[in-house]
């Protein structure tokens, strides 16, 4: 089985990297995690708010707003939750 991990590369910015292993996500994980951040772009759109809007609203950086809508696993589930409520 696969397994898939984010790590950090040279430029500070989390990369999808499958060859290492420090914390695995099955492809189930990725995909629901994809899906949910697909579905709050998806939203914030139809609100016509901007990514530095919608993060504001929920109180946190636009960087990590992108992550959750990138599907990035390592996002905390009350973050990710807050956003989508919102």
């Amino acid at each position: 089985m696969l397994y898939a991990s984010y790590t950090f590369n040279k430029g500070s910015e989390r990369k999808f990297n499958d060859m290492r292993r420090s914390h695995p996500y099955s492809p189930q994980t990725i995909d629901a995690v994809r899906v949910f951040g697909l579905e709050v772009a998806r939203a914030r759109r139809a609100r016509r708010w901007t990514e530095a809007q919608l993060a504001e609203r929920v109180g946190i950086s636009a960087v990590t707003l992108r992550n959750i809508e990138r599907g990035v696993p390592t996002v905390g589930i009350g973050t990710v939750f807050e956003a989508a409520t919102i």
